[in-house]
């Protein structure tokens, strides 16, 4: 059986710019998004994808 190392977490930013590309695009997203759902796919520790889905929403008359 494969051995699985523990991850350290990393330490937190203190400023936007210490902010990885895709940290800042995580919450570039959020702050776009209305109405709907921000997906971040995480491996070791890493964000790999973002999936931003927005709904939009009619009045009826």
């Amino acid at each position: 059986m494969a051995r699985v190392e523990a991850l350290r977490p990393l330490p937190l930013p203190q400023t936007h710019d210490q902010l990885r590309s895709e940290e800042r695009a995580v919450i570039a997203a959020l702050r776009e998004l209305r109405f709907g759902t921000v997906e971040i796919t995480v491996h070791h520790s890493r964000i790999v994808q973002l999936t931003r889905s927005e709904k939009t929403r009619f009045e009826s008359e």
